[in-house]
């Protein structure tokens, strides 16, 4: 094994041992849940409980997802992030190679809805990834919006989701054609 992949590795295991207090890059976070997140619907992968935070009736922000300015698809549908973001796929319709970059406020939400995982679930499932010896690496992970918005506006071929908004230095997918302000986007 590489020492790229070993180090990748040893990441996902040191971010497993802390759960969703940390990162790769040192920030913590609170480990607090949000207001209205202890609602749950079923996750149809493990039966186990994904919280909802839209049944507490508190608006939420749309999860946006961005891409580096030179990435030329507009729109990604649910079961393209999915397989983008699970590793089944490593580029972009067009052939662009994607860097995959998260903002660790906003994975709980984006994973329950793209993936139907639990942060847990999502994490041990790049752990088994990595460890096949398969040449994709996981999301790299960022305390806040910002980062990942610099991030990906910098790195040729990444695409991220943050919570909020996005500046001019990265362009935002429609996800299954509808944009963040529409009331049927699927990443509420």
């Amino acid at each position: 094994m590489s020492t790229i992949r070993l180090a990748l590795l040893l990441g996902l295991l040191i971010d497993a041992g802390r759960g969703a207090q940390g990162t790769r890059n040192g920030a913590q976070g609170s480990g607090h849940a949000a207001p209205g997140a202890a609602q749950e619907v079923p996750d149809d992968r493990r039966g186990k409980p994904v919280p909802n935070e839209a049944a507490s009736g508190i608006p939420e922000v749309p999860i946006r997802v961005i891409v580096n300015p030179g990435v030329r698809v507009e729109s990604l549908g649910l079961k393209e992030l999915n397989r983008l973001y699970l590793g089944d796929v490593t580029s972009l319709p067009g052939g662009a190679r994607v860097t995959l970059a998260e903002q660790v406020g906003a994975r709980q939400r984006f994973y329950a809805a793209v993936t139907r995982m639990t942060e847990d679930t999502f994490r041990r499932h790049w752990i088994r990834v990595v460890f096949a010896g398969n040449p994709v690496s996981p999301p790299t992970p960022f305390a806040t919006a910002l980062e990942v918005v610099q991030f990906v506006a910098r790195t040729p071929g990444a695409i991220g989701f943050v919570e909020g908004l996005a500046d001019e230095t990265v362009r935002v997918l429609k996800i299954d054609a509808k944009e963040p302000g529409d009331p049927t986007y699927p990443l509420r």
